[in-house]
This record gives C-alpha cells, structure tokens and sequence, in this order.
C-alpha cells in the first residue's frame, strides 16, 4: 500500500469517527455536579440562618403584640434601639402615667431571649423594679411565650417555644443591638412526601 492510501485511509477514519462523535454527543447525558443526598427521618429539620435589622424587627414584635396580646388596647410598645425599650403606660391613682422600662439582651444557652431591666420609670417617680414587674405580670395579658421573673427583674422570651405555622422552630443565635447583628436559626421541618 503506498503511502497516500494509507494516509487517506487514516485521515477518512478520523473523520468518520468525528462524525461519529458529532452525530452521539448530543444524546449522551451531560455532566452533573455531585450532590449529597440525605434521607429524611420523621422529625428531622433544616437549619436555616436568619439576620435582620433593628427596624424590620421592630415592625415584627409590635405587630405581634397587637395581635396577640392586645398592645393597642393597653397603650404600649417595644422599641428596638441600642436596648430593648418598652413604652407604654400603667393605671395610678386613676390616671394612666407614663412608663419606660430599657433591657439589656443577651442570648441564652437554649436560644431563648434573657431581657435585663437596666432602667425603669413610671412618670418621674421612682419605684422598685420588681414591684412594677409584679403588678405588670398580674395586670397585663402577655404571650404565653414572655416570662416576667421580678425577683431576678428579667423578661424572658422563649423563643423556642414559639409557634409558627408548617412547624417551624426558631432560636436566637446573636442579638447585638448596637452593631445591628440579629440572627436566628430556622429549623424547618423535613417531612416531605415521598
């Protein structure tokens, strides 16, 4: 076989399996990045991380309080700045009087909100703390999941006893007002059907 046969044949071979190639590739399945899949036991939840601003939790928890303790109804607020602010105001001698009770948050072990009383006011009067939180707890409907403790003068907020609709769960990882650093971890139910 002379040297042009055998370089016509090997370059016609080539080009049949090029074609080859061109007219199969299409039809093979494409390359996909490998991903891990779980299986999901009864129970089982996704952690999702959660940050938000003062401002948008602001308009959360009072919207909450009207809905569910009647906020509107008892004259009072909470107000997110470099503390934790309720303003409101309390029934003396007849005549509501303003009151302004500041914590300091900090973040339990469990998730759950622990509020420090810093400072409190009733008009310019000064009266002991746990008396007020006493007649507060007793006077005013509260969440079920708001604990007032006046002896240790904190407000816990249980967080993790919240109940949110497709059975969510929630936790407070971080609430830094000063540096605008709030996040919560969302545990979102794995029951999927199958």
């Amino acid at each position: 076989m002379g040297k042009w046969k055998l370089a016509f044949i090997v370059l016609l071979t080539l080009n049949l399996v090029f074609l080859l190639f061109l007219a199969v590739s299409p039809f093979l399945p494409a390359e996909q990045p490998k991903t891990e899949t779980a299986d999901f036991k009864a129970g089982d939840t996704i952690p999702l991380t959660v940050s938000s601003s003062k401002n948008d939790l602001n308009r959360l928890i009072n919207y909450y309080l009207v809905k569910e303790a009647k906020a509107e109804e008892l004259n009072y607020k909470v107000l997110l700045e470099d503390k934790v602010n309720l303003y409101g105001s309390v029934k003396a001698f007849g005549k509501d009087v303003d009151l302004t009770l500041s914590f300091e948050p900090q973040v339990n072990e469990n998730g759950n909100l622990l509020l420090k009383v810093e400072r409190l006011s009733i008009g310019r009067l000064p009266i002991p703390v746990p008396y007020v939180m006493s007649y507060i707890k007793k006077t005013y409907p509260l969440p079920e999941y708001v604990y007032i403790d006046p002896k240790k003068e904190s407000v816990t907020v249980q967080i993790t006893e919240l109940k949110f609709k497709n059975n969510l769960k929630a936790k407070a990882e971080s609430f830094n007002l000063k540096n605008d650093d709030i996040r919560f971890k969302l545990f979102v139910p794995a029951d999927f059907e199958k």
